[in-house]
């Protein structure tokens, strides 16, 4: 989803490339290098920008319904759950941040044999005021060693030149060659800058791995066949 910010009116930007073959984009022309004038397209109105965020809350709400769908088959329809997990964790929401969807990855490595690697997905929503230019910071539990967590980070930006404040932020951790089935702490800081490091918030998430990942060798080529059929690569007590 996108805020829009800025003024009401079209506004032009100037295009130019510095000595080190940088480019850069600013609303006053400059007189020491020859710079390209853009013509930006007028802000949406207030009718349409109401109209979009309707249209986001209408697509929020049929992705959580079919989530709930989703999660009401996995409880009808007999697929069995791996024991010792519990349901999957709901998603939190903070003070700056709300959780929009976590994940456990997998990525083949080619090799004799191939082998895979693991990471861990965080989906963010930040609030409108949060200030562009503020750094995420998220620690996520590391399934080979807890005392050493998986870190990434993400920066609240503009989009271009038409001042849109991006408010989604995707996180992806360090790949891991080791997971074992379980919930997943990850911590996020929110810092109004790289630089000043004023911590305006933090976040909690958990996060469900129904995968292990020495069950998955084992299985060899068959595993997405048994994860189709169980719905998790875990092994029963």
């Amino acid at each position: 989803m996108l805020t829009l910010i800025g003024s009401v009116h079209a506004q032009n930007v100037y295009r130019w490339t510095d000595q080190q073959g940088r480019i850069h984009y600013t609303d006053v022309p400059s007189h020491a290098v020859k710079a390209t004038e853009i013509q930006c397209p007028p802000l949406p109105t207030p009718q349409q920008v109401e109209d979009a965020k309707q249209r986001m809350r209408r697509e929020q709400q049929a992705v959580e319904e079919m989530l709930a769908q989703r999660l009401a088959a996995d409880r009808t329809e007999g697929i069995p759950r791996p024991s010792g997990l519990g349901p999957l964790p709901s998603n939190e929401a903070s003070r700056y941040m709300r959780t929009r969807g976590v994940g456990v990855s997998c990525e083949w490595r080619p090799g004799q044999p191939p082998n895979y690697a693991y990471g861990f997905t965080l989906a963010l929503q930040v609030h409108d005021d949060v200030p562009v230019g503020a750094v995420i910071e998220a620690e996520f539990e590391n399934p080979s060693d807890a005392a050493r967590p998986l870190l990434a980070q993400a920066k609240i930006d503009d989009s271009g030149p038409g001042q849109v404040k991006v408010i989604d932020v995707f996180l992806l951790s360090p790949l891991v060659d080791t997971i074992r089935c379980g919930n997943y702490g990850v911590s996020v800081r929110l810092y109004r800058s790289k630089q000043s490091r004023e911590l305006l918030g933090t976040h909690q998430q958990l996060i469900q791995s129904r995968v292990d990942s020495a069950l998955w060798r084992a299985l060899g080529p068959n595993v997405f066949d048994y994860l189709s059929r169980h719905g998790h690569v875990c092994p029963y007590p």
